[in-house]
């Protein structure tokens, strides 16, 4: 007996009833798309104005029943809570409801709500243009008015913006072009495995994407094309056999 072969062998084996087994639970997954159809259905019955602001290719925990709605705090449903009873598991998701209300001498306020900070623009800025230290800085705002903010200059420096913005105008995500995680012909990193057996090859990503959202990607070797979830930065885990 060719005892090379059968040491070679024994982790193929393993490698492929890992990957089996990945399958078998991502297909119990719901998706971001999932998650959107049911909220929407359950904000149109309590008359709720919002939409779950998560990607269609997103990516949670299984929930065979159905979901669990909540605002994160008190009557305020620009933030919810997520819910799986069955699991159980939660997950906390923004949405495009506007501030809560309150009245005050017949007439309607935003509700008065402490200060936050905020990433501003202290100069105007044209569509294209790239954010550099000199066009932003960290700034009080209103916390109602701070919803999709940035709070940290990190995270919108060297991005350009999709339109022309004014001074003192709050940066939020739809003002910027959209970062990915992994883009669309990059090399990434395939991780099949857990803790006590891990095999990683390279594959090439066929769309853009961010972590936690489902992709297409072609084993570099095989040249099979299968769906993956994006773990990190240029890294994978399959959906689907390789």
């Amino acid at each position: 007996m060719n005892t090379g072969r059968y040491f070679i062998f024994i982790p193929l084996l393993l490698s492929c009833i890992v990957a089996q087994s990945l399958v078998l639970k991502a297909e119990q997954r719901i998706s971001g798309l999932e998650i959107k159809a049911q909220a929407t259905s359950f904000f149109e019955k309590k008359s709720i104005e919002a939409e779950v602001l998560v990607s269609d290719k997103r990516i949670f925990f299984e929930c065979s029943k159905k979901l669990k709605f909540f605002p994160r705090v008190g009557n305020d449903w620009r933030s919810i809570i997520v819910e799986c009873l069955e699991k159980p598991w939660k997950v906390i998701l923004r949405t495009s409801a506007k501030g809560p209300l309150v009245s005050n001498n017949d007439e309607t306020y935003e509700e008065i709500l402490p200060n936050q900070l905020a990433v501003v623009l202290v100069k105007n800025i044209s569509i294209g243009q790239v954010i550099n230290t000199s066009h932003i800085e960290i700034s009080k705002i209103l916390k109602n008015s701070a919803l999709g903010s940035f709070s940290n200059i990190e995270e919108v420096l060297g991005r350009k913006v999709t339109r022309n913005l004014s001074r003192g105008s709050i940066l939020k995500p739809r003002h910027l072009e959209l970062t990915y995680d992994v883009e669309k012909n990059d090399t990434v990193i395939i991780t099949i495995g857990n803790s006590k057996l891990n095999v990683t090859t390279q594959g090439l990503a066929l769309d853009d994407g961010q972590v936690g959202d489902a992709i297409r990607v072609r084993n570099i070797k095989s040249s099979k094309v299968f769906r993956a979830i994006i773990s990190d930065k240029k890294k994978v885990m399959p959906l689907a056999n390789m």
